[in-house]
């Protein structure tokens, strides 16, 4: 019984989140951020994700990088920093000059949050293929990134 109404409370937050335009899917992520709320923001970005209706520009796929950011903060789960990075790396594939025009956008904050999943990125090499057990298995975690890292 516990696993039904667990079941049914994840359908409705799913659902919330599943109608609307991408900008109000993002919206809704946002205040759930906002809120403190990060699993509904994680269920809202898992439904642009997982949805073969949407089609999402360079900003909007930076605005979900920000959120997986942001959840990735408050938990311990890899997969969502995986995420943000899988989205900036989506954003500069199709047009690294609106990724930029969208980072002149942002506040401090979310300009230092973008910043931070770049370099991730480029510490990386390729986010695109990084698993859970890279982040497990890396003990000697640089404290510093390489000088050539370039921030946005």
């Amino acid at each position: 019984m516990k696993h039904y109404i667990l079941a049914l409370i994840s359908a409705l937050a799913l659902c919330s989140c599943s109608e609307g335009t991408p900008n109000q899917i993002l919206d809704q992520a946002e205040a759930a951020v906002a809120d403190g709320d990060f699993n509904e923001a994680r269920i809202c970005c898992r439904a642009l994700s997982d949805s073969t209706r949407y089609t999402l520009t360079p900003s909007q796929l930076c605005r979900e990088a920000i959120i997986y950011a942001h959840i990735s903060e408050w938990g311990d789960n890899p997969d969502d920093m995986a995420a943000a990075t899988r989205c900036y790396d989506k954003a500069l594939a199709e047009s690294p000059d609106s990724v930029e025009a969208f980072a002149a956008t942002l506040d401090v904050e979310n300009l230092a949050t973008l910043n931070m999943i770049h370099n991730v990125r480029q510490a990386l090499g390729s986010p695109t293929e990084m698993l859970h057990d890279e982040f497990e298995d890396q003990e000697d975690t640089p404290t510093e990134l390489p000088n050539e890292t370039k921030p946005l």
